[in-house]
């Protein structure tokens, strides 16, 4: 038959096409299309066409034999299209046959278990297909073909997810759990032998799904099925069975028991975790987690129970034990002995991050529990037992372990400490210092500490120092028993520590004499020894020396030279020989410490003996250059004045024998902030060259800054021998070696060393006067005779080195040939290269010198427009040009351009404001003060209603302008012109959010710069417009509020923002009794009296402004890091009202604002006001 409908043909003819058995799928898809077609209509009379068309197709695509009929993506449009059709007819009956329903089933189980036919076009109609069904409700599915459908359709979901078709495989799923809501609707839901079918064929795809990423309206609606299913009462009692044929991921599986979690009681809860702890024991942990993280009451053998499966399962979880016992802490006395014995005989399996908690909760279990007391005893038994697990004694022993103990012990009653310190005293005696008997007196003398420091709470902290008084004569014992253990001097040192040296006199001497005879060679026995050094005067030259020893052979201790570092370096500046402190600093310097770790103490610069050997050892480290990195480091730690000058010196002198990168130079360059006129590139004018010749192209800016320090201070004492010498050098070098190059070759590369050298010592020479002037004029006259000849011949250049000459060229502008050469290079430069943007800037800069203004502005306005931003190059140019001017020419010029901003165009704003900016801030004072006041006005009034038309970086720029005029050009701002930067300010103000979130916080910060400047240096102007000015700052207030509905908050969260308010309102209500007021009779009768008058106009106003912070604070949020610093305002305006004008706030004020208010006023008498001493 042929695509399109030609005359003759007949219905009869075209349904028996239709209805032949030879037609295949695609032939009907093409013929369907025709049949359906406007034409077909308009030539053959057909009633009923839609009708018998999607019968047909019904019929075609029912065919279980044949499933290419219901495989072909056209036919199902077709479909779709006559399903249409039909409803618009309202023959609904047509539409609803058994058979739309097998199509639907049976091509979903295609779909899903062949992945040939997993296309999207064959999916999005399918799905289609399934929405009208269920749409027009024509889905006659059973109770079984519910379940089989939605497993099919969830398996397909799947499949495509996993081909990253993400959109389809949501849309197919999306219409799945809509099916699934009408198959087990409230009416006629799912019986419970389809509900375990539904468990059977769909739970484990849901799982899968979870996987995936559905997004969360779909994740919420699965969590809605699973819910109402695996859930339900009627399968609860089978829930374990249930659990037994899934397999899914740890995080889909805990998800699973999350969603029943959340809809049990307790005693649902505990047999959840107990079906599932049971059907997946590996996760039994994140179960047991998730469970005992709610809060829940469980009954008394739940925990127990676990605790007791965990101790008896030969593959224990200590993990689980750990949640038990941080669930219900007083557990942990049942079971104290049973869990060392597990964590010790799981010691490989167990970390001992996780052995250290469990520990920990055994302890806090015995506290709670009241029983602390048996803790010790069971904690002293295996310290002493020799079955005790290498990793429990490693923790039970080890200083956080004691110090958690120590945090205990302390709050025992007196009675019981003394007891406690007998028996151990008693220990010792007999028995020797051993851990066992050794460590609880270091525990109690941890516990002790931080009362020492006042780290405690006020009552807790009286009864430890009541402790520590009490028990002084029971601890004394401990300082004179002997023993090489480190454990013991440990617990002497932090003795030496607790208790203060006047109380324990009586006992130095004694104890003194016993630790000098020791043969001890532990850490905490030299520190017992410095400690006591630090108060009681005594020999200790030879305990240096073995101290030192000692430290050699710990050097990849890094703790030990740390605690050297940080505690005891005043005594060994104050007491060590120099040679004793020299081998000091060599071992610091030797050992594998972060060497940066040594200035943590800032003491390490204080001490001259040992700061000076720190910076000798750094000074050899810099000529290692494998280490120069890190010498970089540490050279940018020290303050300049920590350094001598020969250090500085011979760093320098070892810095610029390495590989000039970035940072050696940074360095060389922060080095000769104070010049030492000795180092090598200071002294040796070959020295310096040589450096500017190897530096990377990278550093090179640098190291010509670091040559323009190094000129710059001989130019400053060009008198002094020293200086005169090498500046005579320098001009005779640079002589000497142009000479030797032809005028071609003195810029071979564009910017070769020699040539760079000479131009900084041609521009940086203004201070030499006349004396050099005969060596200046001749290098001068060779380099601006090179760049020129050079610049004429631009065809070989590159465009960074044209530039690099014409920045060059600029330096000579002071030249009488100048102009000439200008004009000549410029020709050249259009006739033989091309003109980038960064050369026009560069030849404007040039003609900046000679160029008329008026010429000059239209330059300027013609590149404006090929940047996409105010290029500052041009600003400084023009700016530069303007300051030249005479006072006559610069105000004809400014007329010229204020008389032309009428006709201004949109996209030229930025451009125009940028020439207005420049004559503001170059104006003359001279006497045409009221010309300028009239053209500054002018300006202002047509900029502001074309705020709305600027950007963002352009209003920025028009602020800059209003910060110059407002502060140090005050002279050119008449009233008229105040009160229109004060129209402005509030205009900007209203109209932050225009500007995006990438200029708002900066504007919003020019802004109060602008606004501060009006009130710190105009105020006297502001007499009687003060209703202006609270009136600008309401704007300003309320973007640092925010609401639910806020577009643009990056100033709602601005701590800087903030602050800038903050300074705004003090600079308002502070005024400065200083010379900004009118005097009378060239004097001020108080300096008080003006201020006193201001505040007395300011304070009518001021309530309004407080009124409308109040609304703000009740009606929207403010961010935390904001809210400080508003409150800080707001208590410099409450010292400005009077309590008569408070309670007439109070007044204005509903509820919800009074209560804001006084909360305010309360607090403004707790922190914000003044209270005298």
């Amino acid at each position: 038959m042929p695509d399109k409908w030609p005359d003759g043909y007949s219905a009869e003819s075209a349904t028996r096409y239709l209805r032949s058995k030879d037609i295949t799928p695609q032939g009907l898809a093409n013929f369907s299309e025709v049949f359906t077609s406007h034409d077909f209509s308009e030539k053959v009379y057909l009633p009923n066409r839609n009708e018998f068309l999607y019968e047909l197709l019904l019929e075609r695509m029912s065919n279980l034999k044949n499933r290419d009929f219901r495989t072909n993506e056209t036919l199902w449009k077709v479909l779709i299209r006559c399903f249409r059709d039909l409803v618009e007819a309202k023959a609904h009956r047509v539409v609803r046959s058994v058979k739309y329903t097998e199509i639907i089933v049976e091509t979903a189980k295609e779909i899903a278990w062949d992945e040939t036919l997993q296309s999207e076009g064959l999916i999005s109609s399918f799905v289609e297909s399934v929405n009208l069904g269920l749409e027009y409700s024509c889905l006659q599915l059973g109770g079984d073909q519910s379940v089989g459908l939605l497993s099919n359709m969830l398996k397909c979901s799947i499949a495509l997810f996993e081909r990253s078709s993400a959109d389809t495989a949501r849309s197919i799923l999306t219409s799945a759990i809509e099916l699934y809501h009408l198959s087990n609707g409230a009416v006629s839901g799912f019986g419970r032998k389809t509900l375990e079918l539904f468990l059977k064929q769909c739970l484990q795809s849901i799982l899968k799904l979870w996987e995936k990423d559905i997004g969360q309206p779909l994740q919420d609606s699965l969590d809605e099925v699973v819910l109402k299913t695996v859930y339900c009462l009627d399968l609860r009692d089978k829930l374990a069975t249930n659990l037994t044929h899934l397999a899914g991921s740890d995080v889909a599986i805990t998800h699973l028991f999350e969603i029943g979690l959340d809809h049990s009681d307790v005693e649902t809860s505990e047999k959840l975790y107990t079906a599932f702890a049971a059907t997946f024991p590996a996760s039994s942990c994140v179960f047991l987690q998730i469970i005992c993280d709610r809060s829940l009451i469980f009954s008394a053998n739940f925990l127990p129970s676990i605790i007791e499966s965990f101790l008896e399962n030969s593959t224990s979880n200590c993990e689980g034990i750990r949640v038990c016992l941080q669930k219900s802490p007083e557990l942990a006395p049942t079971y104290a002995s049973q869990i060392l014995a597990l964590v010790g005989k799981n010691g490989t399996e167990v970390s001992e991050e996780l052995c250290q908690t469990i520990l920990s909760l055994i302890l806090k279990g015995y506290a709670v529990s009241r029983q602390f007391t048996s803790f010790l005893d069971l904690w002293s038994i295996a310290l002493g037992s020799s079955e005790t697990a290498d990793l429990v004694e490693k923790v039970i022993s080890g200083d956080e372990f004691v110090r958690i103990i120590g945090n205990e012990l302390v709050l025992l009653s007196l009675t019981q400490l003394r007891s406690l310190l007998r028996g151990l005293k008693l220990s010792i005696d007999i028995n020797g210092p051993s851990r066992a008997n050794q460590l609880p007196i270091r525990a109690l003398m941890e516990g002790f500490v931080p009362s020492v420091s006042g780290c405690l709470d006020l009552t807790k902290e009286k009864m430890v120092n009541s402790h520590i008084d009490l028990l002084a004569n029971d601890l004394k014992f401990i300082l004179e028993v002997d023993s090489g253990s480190d454990d013991l001097w440990r617990t002497k040192y932090l003795f030496l520590t607790v208790y203060d040296f006047t109380t324990m006199i009586p006992h130095w001497e004694a104890a003194v004499k016993v630790m000098l005879k020791s043969k001890a060679k532990c850490e905490h026995f030299f520190y017992c020894m410095f400690r006591i050094r630090e108060e009681v005067e005594y020999d200790i030259g030879k305990l240096f020396s073995k101290y030192l020893k000692f430290l050699t052979s710990e050097t990849d201790n890094h703790s030990l030279i740390n605690v050297a570092i940080n505690r005891w370096i005043v005594v060994f500046d104050q007491l060590m020989s120099d040679d004793e402190l020299e081998k000091f600093v060599a071992i610091v310097f030797k050992s594998k410490i972060n060497l940066s770790s040594i200035f943590e103490n800032p003491l390490a610069l204080e001490l001259p003996r040992l700061s000076s050997r720190i910076i000798s050892n750094i000074i050899k480290l810099a000529g290692d250059a494998s280490k120069s990195e890190q010498v970089l480091g540490l050279i940018d730690l020290i303050p300049l004045d920590g350094y001598f000058r020969r250090q500085r010196e011979s760093l320098i002198n070892a810095l610029s024998e390495l590989s000039i990168s970035i940072g050696v130079a940074r360095s060389i360059d922060r080095l000769l902030q104070i010049p030492t006129f000795r180092s090598k590139i200071e002294a040796d004018v070959n020295e310096i060259l040589r450096i500017v010749s190897a530096a990377e192209s990278s550093s090179k800016k640098i190291v010509l800054a670091v040559f323009e320090k190094i000129w710059t201070h001989h130019c400053r004492q060009s008198t002094e021998a020293q200086s005169q010498l090498y500046i005579t050098k320098m001009f005779e070098t640079l002589e000497e070696g142009l000479a030797k190059q032809k005028k071609k070759k003195i810029l071979a590369v564009g910017s070769s060393s020699l040539a760079e050298v000479t131009l900084v010592v041609i521009s940086k020479s203004a201070m030499l006067g006349t004396s050099y002037s005969s060596e200046l004029t001749r290098v001068s006259k060779v380099m601006f005779d090179a760049i020129g000849s050079q610049l004429h011949k631009p065809e070989k250049l590159t465009e960074e080195q044209v530039v690099w000459l014409l920045s060059s060229l600029f330096l000579f502008s002071e030249e009488p040939d100048f102009p000439e050469v200008a004009g000549t290079v410029t020709n050249s430069l259009v006739k033989k290269t091309e003109l980038t943007f960064n050369i026009k800037k560069k030849l404007f800069a040039i003609h900046s010198v000679s160029a008329s203004t008026k010429h000059l502005m239209a330059m300027f306005l013609a590149l404006g427009e090929e940047s996409d931003s105010l290029d500052e190059d041009l600003g400084v140019s023009l700016s530069g040009h303007l300051t030249r001017l005479s006072a006559q020419s610069h105000l004809k010029a400014f007329n010229y351009l204020v008389h032309s901003l009428q006709d201004v165009q949109t996209e030229d704003l930025a451009n125009y404001v940028s020439l207005v900016v420049a004559f503001w801030s170059t104006a003359h004072k001279a006497d045409a003060v009221n010309e300028y006041h009239g053209l500054v006005a002018q300006s202002l009034s047509t900029l502001i209603p074309a705020l709305d038309q600027m950007s963002g970086h352009v209003v920025l720029k028009l602020l800059e302008g209003l910060k110059t005029l407002t502060s140090s050009r005050t002279w050119l701002v008449a009233q008229y012109s105040l009160e229109l930067i004060l129209a402005a300010s509030f205009k900007v103000g209203i109209s932050l959010e225009l500007y995006g979130h990438l200029h708002a916080e900066i504007i919003y910060l020019a802004l109060t710069q602008v606004l501060s400047n009006v009130f710190l240096f105009n105020r006297f102007r502001l007499s009687n417009r003060y209703h202006v000015v609270v009136a600008s700052l309401r704007p300003l207030l309320k973007p640092l509020f925010y609401s639910k509905d806020s577009t643009h908050i990056s100033v709602a969260f601005s701590k800087k923002c903030a602050l800038a308010f903050q300074r705004l309102v003090s600079n308002l209500c502070e005024p400065p009794s200083n010379s900004n007021f009118p005097r009378q009779n060239g004097t001020q009768s108080s300096l008080s009296a003006p201020a006193t008058v201001m505040k007395g106009v300011l304070r009518n106003h001021l309530p309004i402004f407080l009124l409308n912070y109040i609304h703000l604070t009740t009606t929207r949020s403010v961010s935390k890091q904001v809210k400080d610093q508003l409150e800080a305002s707001m208590y410099v305006v409450l010292d400005v009202l009077s309590p008569n004008e408070l309670i007439l706030v109070s007044a204005s004020l509903d509820s919800a604002g009074r209560s804001t208010f006084r909360g305010l006023t309360e607090n403004y008498r707790k922190f914000g006001k003044w209270k005298d001493e």
